[in-house]
């Protein structure tokens, strides 16, 4: 019987499907389907980050109906594993620090029961555990184990220091005007908010990068562990 990870239909099927939820869901959080359509929620870290997701998710689609077949292969669906491997993480990332660190804080600083309705919601679902869900079954469903290299843990941390060089300058400049937490901020996170915490925002911001790298090193670690496991399999029936 053939496996599911080899088989078009159902990869992409699986994109497609998860494609269509991620968009949904971005464009839930930015009011489109409610004609109350708010910019700043496009400077988000979750937007931004379910939105590179989305743009991953599209080259695989396309990579999966050009790809020819081959019966023989194995995991044959996954195309630029590193470059997978480095976003998943980052979506990861995302769904552990809001449902780990944002969601007690939005529970302390507001309205508990507006809050839970949010952080329950679809939308709210939808960007912070369904699509990073997504990602992370994509990567480690039809990539092969073992592809990951030594370094490539200082790439997961590229794509959320952009993001800090784009909206921490726009916060000093008094750019945006966020409503987070219950009050008002120029910050779309209340740990880079310099106006409140000055520049202990940097210690925040470092012990953010070690989980990232952590996180990264871990994934690391097991994704090693288990292609030796699958390889020693694979001599033992020789």
């Amino acid at each position: 019987m053939k496996q599911l990870n080899n088989s078009k239909i159902f990869c992409l099927t699986y994109r497609i499907v998860c494609t269509i939820v991620a968009i949904i869901g971005v464009l839930m959080i930015a009011g489109v389907f409610n004609n109350n359509f708010k910019p700043t929620s496009l400077l988000f870290y979750t937007v931004q980050s379910n939105i590179v997701v989305i743009g991953m998710f599209l080259f695989l689609i396309y990579k999966t109906i050009a790809h020819k077949q081959d019966n023989n292969a194995s995991k044959q669906y996954g195309f630029y594993p590193r470059v997978s491997s480095v976003i998943s993480l980052d979506i990861f990332v995302t769904m552990l620090v809001f449902w780990f660190v944002l969601t007690p804080q939005m529970l302390v600083a507001g309205d508990t029961g507006a809050m839970l309705k949010f952080i329950f919601g679809f939308d709210n679902i939808c960007v912070h555990l369904l699509t990073p869900l997504f990602m992370i079954f994509d990567y480690i469903f039809f990539n092969k184990r073992g592809t990951i290299k030594k370094y490539d843990s200082l790439y997961c941390i590229i794509f959320p220091y952009v993001y800090l060089l784009i909206v921490i300058p726009l916060g000093l400049a008094k750019a945006i005007n966020y409503s987070s937490w219950g009050s008002e901020s120029y910050y779309p996170y209340f740990f880079i908010d310099i106006d409140q915490f000055g520049w202990y925002v940097l210690p925040m911001v470092l012990v953010l990068t070690l989980f990232f790298i952590g996180i990264y090193v871990a994934w690391q670690f097991i994704d090693r562990a288990i292609a030796k496991k699958e390889q020693k399999k694979v001599e033992n029936k020789n």
